[in-house]
């Protein structure tokens, strides 16, 4: 009886070898320990980096282990890192590193770091780590940024004329844990600027930005860089973001106003023919002017004429009548 029960005891031993999976040893996330199951929490901050280090030791021989790493409850995508499949022998250890960006996006929450440990057979081995995603004290982020001209919107790396004006909009997101006062910029690098200014934006809390506006130059071409900053936390900080405008020469860049014809008798072989002169907006202005005076003599002199037979009609004599006398 006592063989028996000593002979399952060893199958059940080679079993669980067999079926075992490596054992976490250590694990560090960015240089610090941590222990599983709430014992430890560990605070990162939104757009950060989590770098996670965990050192492994064989129990048994195990072929073709894989590990990974996950965050589970953000809604726009996966939060996971895993390695290449690996052997581990009994009582042999290995340390391995994995990564996992924070989005800024994330809330401000706890979460479960969860390790998962296993092998193509036998049950999954797994551990949970609790960290708290926390916001910097002053933290700002441009979400969006749209660019659009009376024609429509312009697309990132999209082409433009020279010469539009441009109108930049965007969206601000304050993931910070103070409220902020805000100047936002817009620039078209070693070309020009515009600027607006927003109170108060509100931690964790979005603000749209518009109605900056920009102007190409007539006959630009080539790339030209848009950047779009934020200053804040007293405009001490600042967080930016560039975008590339491939701008083309606008058709009418080189046009220039066409000469007027105008004719001129020739009196020598009694010919009519056209001479061309280039009339200049002031000498046209000039002209105009001349023509107005050459009238304004001729008025003079008409109303002088005028006045003048006035005055000579009325000296004029009048004619007495001559009575006849009665004697």
């Amino acid at each position: 009886m006592k063989k028996t029960i000593v002979l399952m005891f060893v199958l059940l031993m080679l079993v669980a070898t067999c079926v075992a999976t490596p054992a976490i040893e250590k694990l560090e996330i960015n240089n610090d320990k941590i222990s599983a199951d709430g014992v430890d929490t560990f605070d990162i901050q939104l757009g950060s980096m989590l770098d996670i280090k965990v050192r492994l030791v064989g129990v048994g021989d195990n072929q073709d282990v894989k590990v990974r790493a996950e965050i589970l409850g953000y809604e726009h995508g996966d939060l996971t890192d895993s390695l290449e499949v690996f052997d581990l022998d009994d009582g042999d250890s290995t340390s391995k590193t994995m990564s996992i960006e924070i989005p800024n996006r994330m809330d401000k929450q706890h979460y479960d770091l969860r390790i998962y440990i296993g092998t193509r057979e036998g049950v999954t081995f797994e551990e949970t780590y609790q960290i708290d995603i926390e916001g910097d004290r002053h933290s700002l982020v441009i979400r969006d940024v749209s660019v659009s001209t009376i024609k429509g919107d312009v697309i990132v790396n999209d082409f433009i004329s020279s010469g539009t004006t441009m109108f930049v909009s965007g969206i601000l997101e304050n993931i910070g844990e103070k409220d902020e006062d805000v100047k936002v910029k817009a620039e078209l690098i070693g070309l020009g600027s515009d600027s607006v200014y927003l109170d108060d934006v509100d931690a964790d809390d979005k603000v749209v930005f518009e109605s900056l506006v920009l102007r190409l130059p007539k006959c630009a071409e080539g790339l030209y860089t848009l950047k779009v900053s934020a200053f804040y936390n007293d405009l001490e900080d600042v967080v930016s973001t560039t975008q590339t405008l491939n701008v083309v020469e606008d058709v009418n860049c080189n046009v220039v106003s066409q000469p007027h014809i105008i004719l001129m008798r020739d009196y020598v072989d009694d010919k009519v023919e056209p001479v061309e002169e280039e009339v200049s907006s002031q000498s046209s202005a000039i002209r105009g002017l001349e023509i107005g005076l050459v009238v304004l003599v001729v008025l003079l002199v008409i109303l002088g004429l005028v006045i003048g037979f006035m005055k000579l009609m009325g000296n004029e004599p009048r004619e007495e009548e001559v009575g006849q006398t009665y004697y």
